[in-house]
């Protein structure tokens, strides 16, 4: 129904807000550290910065990504909110699963 088009909100805010916000501010700092170096193509040192900062964005948003991910695939009947649907995932598969898809995400 029209409640499940808002299913995962809450996850999804909280992966793209601080998303943004790191890999915003790691890429300009990474710019600035590699002009600084001296000798990086402009285009190379853009790209370096870009991709780092961008990995370590997606690490760092992973958890949410995977609760948001759970929650929007649970049966509407069986659909929990957020912290208690992190508390059973925790409680269920351990710590470990917050960064499953890591590595596909990075790579996207």
């Amino acid at each position: 129904g029209a409640a499940g088009l808002w299913a995962g909100i809450g996850p999804s805010l909280a992966r793209d807000v601080p998303y943004s916000a790191v890999s915003l501010l790691l890429l300009r700092y990474l710019q600035q550290r590699l002009r600084a170096l001296g000798g990086i193509p402009e285009v190379v040192a853009a790209a370096a910065a870009g991709a780092a900062a961008a990995t370590c964005a997606t690490v760092a948003t992973q958890p949410a990504d995977v609760l948001r991910t759970h929650l929007v695939m649970a049966p509407q009947d069986k659909r929990l909110a957020a912290l208690p649907a992190l508390s059973a995932l925790l409680r269920q598969r351990g710590a470990g699963a917050l960064f499953v898809g890591s590595k596909a995400r990075v790579c996207r």
